[in-house]
């Protein structure tokens, strides 16, 4: 367990930690720390939960109701920024420390970064999970600077850890994302025709790039968007193109939804042309599915994707190859792709793996 610099002679507070997120369930890195507060729930760690809402979600709280041991709170940041922002952090703080003392925070979203020196002035120190390539910490002076007051960082890719350990000079801990392992779904027969695309609606997913794909291809193939709206004008900007060109009928969209068990029984194929990625969990999710990725060719990617499934970030000729690759496998070839990608997840991507190594920052 990591501990703060705080010194009492006395101090018979409640010893809790604290886990700062902006939505409670709303895509990959809230699946992860969703597993995260189960585990705590069920083991009975001393966790309290602050959702923000940055992203202006309005959750129904009776999934808060279900917990007994771990607390949560909610904070409206939903474009507040600034002083207001760290006052009702401060207030939050204040409100609980007669009774609580926090050994330390734990928070993932790069602008929740901010709060460290009110945690600080609190006596909490904060972790820092990247989730992505580390690439708005590193570029972005503000985010840089905090994240070096950071007692410890943790990320989910080698190459983030590289990045963010030569960069900031912090050592820095890979745990891998966790996936649950359910039954893997059959076959699909017919060949390659539905895609579909697992992802929150922003313009780091870019979905309106595999759109203009279908634009060209309209004849081959159809499309499922499923993600959140996180990115309201981006979304609009697909629901116009999608308009303007008569795709209505050959796309999808059904936004965030529970049982993406069925959309993966639907795919043929998962596609993913994000600009970056920590580790992308869709193609975890997928694999653990048995279903096939195509995906953009970044570096988090590669680490997971053979390059016969990759496709330039500005290359839609790209996109057909890959497709075309898959067509042309025969089934024995499909089949030991599917079993390899399956093998991966169980082997290396365990959730308890997973929830174990955060369990050093978030339990009492």
């Amino acid at each position: 367990m990591i501990m703060n610099n705080t010194n009492s002679i006395e101090d018979n507070r409640q010893k809790r930690c604290l886990l700062i997120m902006p939505e409670y369930k709303n895509g990959g890195a809230e699946k992860q720390f969703g597993l995260v507060i189960d585990r705590a729930e069920k083991e009975k760690w001393k966790l309290d939960v602050l959702i923000t809402h940055r992203f202006g979600g309005n959750v129904d709280k009776t999934l808060y109701n279900s917990y007994k041991n771990v607390r949560f709170y909610e904070m409206y940041l939903y474009n507040i920024v600034g002083v207001t922002e760290l006052a009702m952090m401060e207030s939050f703080l204040s409100s609980r420390e007669k009774e609580i003392r926090y050994i330390n925070a734990l928070c993932y979203y790069c602008t929740d970064l901010h709060f460290v020196d009110v945690l600080c002035n609190h006596g909490i120190d904060l972790i820092y999970s990247e989730r992505n390539a580390a690439d708005e910490i590193l570029t972005n002076n503000s985010l840089n600077m905090v994240a070096r007051k950071c007692c410890a960082i943790v990320c989910n890719s080698s190459n983030a850890k590289e990045k963010i350990e030569k960069n900031i000079g912090i050592p820095v801990k890979v745990i891998n994302n966790g996936i649950e392992i359910e039954d893997i779904l059959p076959r699909k027969n017919g060949g390659i025709k539905n895609i579909l695309v697992p992802a929150r609606i922003s313009r780091i997913k870019r979905q309106l790039f595999l759109l203009e794909f279908l634009n060209e291809n309209r004849e081959e193939y159809k499309v499922v968007l499923a993600g959140s709206f996180q990115d309201k004008t981006y979304f609009l900007k697909i629901k116009h193109y999608i308009e303007d060109n008569g795709l209505d009928k050959i796309v999808e969209i059904v936004g965030e939804t529970t049982d993406m068990r069925t959309l993966y029984e639907w795919a043929d194929v998962v596609a993913l042309s994000s600009l970056y990625e920590g580790t992308p969990n869709v193609v975890l999710e997928a694999y653990m599915y048995g279903r096939p990725v195509i995906v953009s060719d970044i570096e988090a990617n590669r680490r997971l994707v053979d390059d016969a499934y990759r496709f330039g970030l500005d290359d839609l000729i790209g996109i057909s190859k890959c497709l075309n690759y898959l067509k042309n496998l025969s089934l024995d070839d499909y089949d030991q792709l599917i079993d390899y990608n399956r093998k991966l997840v169980e082997m290396e991507y365990s959730v308890d793996s997973m929830v174990e190594a955060y369990s050093e920052y978030l339990k009492v």
